[in-house]
């Protein structure tokens, strides 16, 4: 009986051993496995999250790139022509050549400032003028009035398309708007886009501000104009500021399908990008680790069976070094491996442990060349956009330069237009300055003749030689008519010398006009520069006996470019004297009001007709007949009073003549206090 009693406490003492040992290591075992499915958890939420921000942000920057493309292709350019001016066949022409610009374009039209539809077309057809449409009371036209950009709301048309209308302003005169273009854009490549879905588990769909789907893999959530405001996601993006991003959310989506979703708030537009994955394909690795974790446990309560068994011998050991592989895996380090000797259970759990190590490794990988080829891709897109605005740039640069050109053509052609009365004016001086000259030297040989003669005479000593030459004196005196010779000689002088000085002031004038030189600001007085200038026309003037009449008021010095001043008033002054009719009138006026400076230049011509009037500041736009006018002047003229922070006006009544109105700002930091003593003047440059 003692012998059974010590056996069965034996087997009671082991039974309670092996209890205990066993518990001892799966107590551990148990949090360190709750531990790592905590963090392969959080780390696969994070590497989700992260991938679902990038999706959600490449996103957003395709459908800003998107829009700007088509926002820019749209936009007039300086040398658009005036679109209100074009014909009917001229705008038809200039929006095909939209259309072919803007492949998304569906549906142009051209909508004038008080909301009337000019003329609308579409692909497949043009409108006739009953079909026009009124849209005097349209968002697009008061958003255009105030010299914006309209971006419309989202819409499904009569073809069962989404798209959206974009309204462009186009500039008058000074900063109005005197139309708008609006383009009804179709959203495909949006959805295009978004169909290309990252993964066979994620999905991406564009909202518009109030919630309603617009781009979705699913068409018929697009066709069924879907409402998904309600989903926390999409009523916190569309709460956020442009540019922001949510926080990643759990949700059950339309699809029925539980996700983990993140959205982004574009730019432009507001509108929204969700970016949702599959939960399950997100923690997939995680429900991985699960499995693998319960292999570990259920062999480790195996494990701790057997190791009561060798507690004294080396499973301590072994024991321990799992136990320190675990943890350093839990940690992180999903490097570490436990070193395997033989083939007992406790290696065996030890061999797990290492395979589970090498699968989460793997998978942290894989995840982390999912995360470079996204930034590969983004690297691209940078770049793709990078190289657009360096073409802008170019573009820019190859504007300014054409335009300087246009402006030093113009400049050339200005005084081209003034060698012919130059070349004259200095003709006529240079003409009876070679005639007096002539008579001059005609009169000087006669009495240098008569000079020798008489000092012959005077000198001889022999008087019959000394009678010869009186006699010939006498003679010669005869045929030389002494005193008015001498008298002539003062108004030949004088005539001579009154020449050499209107050449003098000639080329004064016309040093003082050019100088092509000087580029740089300085204090100028404007009724000098009008006076200079009139003095350059005073040959166009007096062959058409044009007269002038000026009335310039006290002036300050104004700063600008003396050059680019002159070329604006010989360009207007030039076309009035083509304007004017033989024995015609001119009035020049200066005055000064509110610190603006004016210069007004009225004549009596035909004055301008009222459907032209609006593009005589056009590049390449004139009247006269070909080869006689490039069509710059007044479209330089603009710009140089643009540059100089001023502007210039015209009235005109047909067969009264016309008004050209030049204003400058009286900057009194940047010229002389000084005011010019400028005699107001009427006269009349009719010769």
């Amino acid at each position: 009986m003692q012998e059974d009693k010590k056996i069965t406490w034996y087997q009671r003492t082991r039974t309670r051993l092996t209890a205990a040992v066993t518990l001892a290591i799966m107590l551990p075992m148990l949090a360190f496995y709750l531990a790592s499915v905590q963090i392969a958890t959080n780390a696969q939420l994070k590497a989700a999250q992260e991938n679902l921000r990038l999706i959600a942000e490449s996103g957003s920057v395709s459908l800003e790139g998107f829009i700007r493309e088509i926002t820019i292709d749209l936009e007039p350019t300086p040398y658009t022509p005036k679109l209100t001016t074009l014909s009917a066949r001229e705008l038809e022409l200039y929006l095909s050549f939209l259309f072919r610009l803007v492949p998304e374009v569906e549906t142009l039209s051209l909508v004038t400032v008080d909301g009337s539809e000019k003329v609308r077309f579409s692909r497949i057809a043009v409108y006739s003028a009953e079909q026009l449409r009124d849209l005097s009371g349209s968002d697009a036209l008061a958003t255009i009035r105030k010299g914006r950009t309209f971006y419309g709301q989202p819409h499904i048309s009569e073809e069962g398309e989404a798209r959206m209308n974009v309204a462009i302003p186009i500039p008058g005169k000074g900063r109005d708007i005197d139309a708008m273009i609006l383009a009804e854009v179709s959203l495909r490549r949006v959805f295009e886009e978004v169909s290309q879905t990252p993964g066979e588990f994620m999905h991406v769909y564009v909202v518009d501000e109030n919630g309603m789907i617009i781009a979705h893999p699913d068409f018929s959530h697009v066709l069924g104009r879907t409402s998904v405001r309600d989903y926390k996601v999409v009523s916190d993006v569309l709460a956020l500021p442009p540019g922001r991003n949510t926080q990643m959310t759990r949700y059950t989506n339309i699809l029925g399908e539980e996700v983990l979703g993140l959205g982004r708030r574009s730019r432009r537009l507001c509108w929204g990008i969700i970016a949702e994955v599959d939960t399950s394909e997100a923690l997939a690795g995680v429900r991985r680790v699960q499995a693998i974790f319960r292999i570990i446990f259920v062999s480790a309560a195996f494990v701790g069976f057997v190791a009561s068994l060798y507690i004294g011998t080396r499973a301590g050991g072994l024991i321990g070094r799992i136990q320190r592989a675990a943890q350093a895996i839990g940690a992180g380090d999903l490097g570490q491996r436990v070193p395997v000797k033989g083939g007992g259970e406790l290696e065996q759990l030890a061999g797990d442990l290492n395979v589970m190590g090498g699968k989460l490794k793997e998978y942290h990988d894989h995840m982390e060349r999912d995360v470079e080829t996204l930034n590969e891709r983004v690297a691209e897109r940078t770049a793709s956009l990078q190289k657009a605005f360096n073409e802008l740039q170019e573009r820019d640069k190859e504007l300014k330069e054409t335009h300087a050109a246009l402006v030093q053509t113009e400049k050339l052609a200005a005084m081209g237009r003034l060698v012919a009365g130059v070349v004259h004016e200095v003709n006529n001086p240079l003409a009876y300055i070679t005639g007096n000259i002539h008579v001059l030297k005609k009169d000087l040989t006669h009495l240098a003749e008569l000079v020798r003669l008489y000092g012959g005479a005077f000198a001889a000593e022999d008087a019959p030689e000394r009678e010869r030459l009186l006699r010939d004196a006498r003679e010669k005196a005869e045929t030389v008519d002494i005193e008015y010779t001498l008298g002539g000689l003062d108004d030949i002088l004088s005539r001579t010398s009154e020449g050499i000085e209107n050449i003098r002031r000639i080329v004064a004038d016309l040093r003082d006009f050019s100088r092509m030189g000087e580029a740089e600001r300085e204090p100028v007085d404007l009724n000098e520069s009008i006076n200079t200038t009139l003095g350059m026309i005073t040959y166009d003037l007096r062959k058409k006996q044009i007269s002038v009449e000026t009335d310039l008021a006290e002036l300050p010095l104004v700063a600008c470019t003396p050059v680019k001043m002159n070329q604006v008033l010989l360009n207007i002054l030039l076309n009035a004297v083509q304007a004017v009719s033989e024995n015609g009138h001119i009035w020049v006026t200066t005055e000064i009001e509110d610190d603006w400076m004016s210069v007004m230049i009225r004549d009596d011509g035909h004055g301008i007709p009222e459907e032209i009037i609006g593009r005589i500041f056009d590049p390449f736009f004139t009247t006269r007949p070909p080869g006689e006018g490039t069509g710059l002047g007044l479209s330089v003229s603009y710009g140089i009073m643009q540059e100089h922070g001023g502007t210039i006006d015209v009235t005109s009544t047909p067969g009264e003549g016309a008004e050209f109105t030049v204003r400058l700002p009286v900057r009194r930091d940047t010229c002389a206090a000084t005011v010019c003593s400028c005699e107001s003047k009427d006269d009349e440059l009719s010769e």
